[in-house]
């Protein structure tokens, strides 16, 4: 039963489209990184270290597919990010602070709530895709998570942040 789920999955995976495989990156590294934050606190340095590899080729994946446009504000933030969180991830393996992994785990959930909530929902109820998203969603606009002082911006050119995806 076990070999079919992981088939189903791999299919899954290889047959989604471009926005799901956006979402399904945000949902892998938030699973990598909790798995992360476990294994530091269990002394499982094996387990720390695949899943902090695992964590940051995510967040390289993500860079990657953002669009090649270095004058874009909402990928220059992305990117910006993105670095930022894998230089703090990189201090982890060293310094084995949870706190910093709990951050990246609240931004990368911010990411991919957002990714969710207005990308996928826009291009399911949209016939031309992503040109649905409300213009109510201004770049220079902050939302922040609950809890954790975390701030990252809700933009209305969603569409053109992954390549026009």
């Amino acid at each position: 039963m076990q070999a079919g789920l992981k088939a189903y999955q791999k299919t899954s995976i290889t047959t989604a489209d471009k926005l799901r495989l956006i979402l399904l990156m945000y949902e892998a590294c938030i699973r990598h990184l909790f798995k992360l934050k476990e294994a530091i606190e269990k002394k499982n340095l094996k387990k720390k270290g695949e899943h902090l590899s695992k964590s940051i080729e995510i967040i390289n994946e993500l860079i990657n597919s953002l669009k090649d446009d270095k004058n874009d504000e909402v990928v220059q933030f992305l990117t910006g990010l993105y670095v930022s969180i894998i230089q703090a991830l990189g201090k982890v393996n060293i310094e084995n602070d949870i706190n910093t992994v709990v951050m990246a785990i609240k931004y990368i959930a911010q990411l991919r709530s957002i990714w969710k909530e207005h990308v996928m929902k826009a291009n399911v109820h949209s016939k031309e895709g992503l040109k649905g998203v409300s213009n109510s969603y201004k770049s220079g606009e902050k939302r922040i998570l609950r809890g954790g002082g975390v701030n990252t911006p809700t933009y209305s050119n969603i569409q053109s942040v992954y390549g026009g995806y």
